[in-house]
């Protein structure tokens, strides 16, 4: 294969999680169960459940960011993105 040819396939992204949308869902999950073990070793069960509802809105986040296009792209998006990207430089060139 010349090197002006793109292969079908996607080249693998080696991201494994090291995403802007991963590292912020990681963290608030984790205050919130600093939280929730604070609550449960000072006998609040009020401050136990604001930690699962952290926990909640932890997960609504990292979803979000993953929807903004913070999260790592499924094979097949990030394979119509390079493609689309091919196109337009080989019209630019042509």
């Amino acid at each position: 294969m010349s090197t002006d040819q793109i292969p079908d396939y996607p080249e693998p992204r080696d991201e494994d999680g090291r995403t802007p949308a991963a590292w912020v869902t990681t963290w608030i999950i984790t205050f919130a169960f600093v939280v929730g073990t604070v609550g449960v070793c000072m006998a609040k069960p009020w401050l136990f459940w604001v930690g699962v509802g952290i926990i909640v809105l932890g997960l609504i986040v990292g979803k979000a960011m993953q929807s903004m296009g913070y999260g790592q792209y499924p094979p097949a998006k990030e394979a119509s993105a390079e493609r689309e990207l091919t196109e337009k430089a080989d019209a630019g060139t042509a």
